[in-house]
């Protein structure tokens, strides 16, 4: 047996999945669909047309559980800075837990909007917007613009699909550092 394509096959024949080739050009589409979409409608109505497209396309590894990696530490950190700085400890460690169940499988994009995920937690959408900046000020969160419209993905050195080491530490590496605490003005390490 032969490997192509990461499966085996009978006399170095290539096995295919149709289903996952679908599901790649479904994928395809719809991106291209939001990309229409958010020139026609706008950032915020193109999002929820693609969650809810998204919806509606099956995955044929549905039955997969689909995870990120995440670093226990580098979460605990996040977690514990959240109880003893933010200005609402419960609702913020509730948000940091659901970022966790909406990220893009490709990019570590947390795919909803600031008025989902206040829906979701009960809370007031300004309140998501303090609770995000506070997440960008430790650096467990990037923001990007993106015209008027602004992203937001998770640091890959907490939670990562990225394959393989060489590729996550690269990420790590670009992402920067997380939650570097200073004491009397100086880094814990340059005392």
């Amino acid at each position: 047996m032969q490997r192509i394509g990461g499966r085996a096959g009978p006399l170095g024949a290539a096995v295919h999945s149709l289903a996952r080739a679908r599901y790649r050009s479904r994928q395809a589409k719809a991106e291209l669909l939001e990309e229409w979409a958010r020139e026609i409608l706008g950032p915020v109505h193109a999002a929820q047309l693609a969650l809810a497209f998204a919806a509606h396309v099956p995955d044929p590894e549905a039955d997969r559980w689909m995870f990120a990696m995440i670093s226990p530490t580098q979460n605990a950190a996040v977690v514990r800075w959240l109880g003893e700085h933010s200005k609402r400890p419960q609702a913020a460690v509730r948000l940091w837990a659901e970022l966790l169940t909406a990220l893009r499988p490709d990019t570590g994009e947390i795919l909803l909007t600031r008025d989902q995920i206040a829906a979701r937690l009960g809370i007031h959408p300004g309140h998501v917007s303090r609770i995000m900046s506070d997440l960008v000020g430790i650096n467990a969160v990037r923001r990007e613009k993106d015209g008027r419209r602004v992203r937001y993905l998770l640091n890959p050195g907490i939670a990562t699909h990225i394959p393989g080491p060489e590729a996550r530490r690269a990420a790590r590496e670009a992402a920067g550092p997380l939650l570097v605490l200073m004491q009397g003005g100086k880094a814990p390490d340059s005392a």
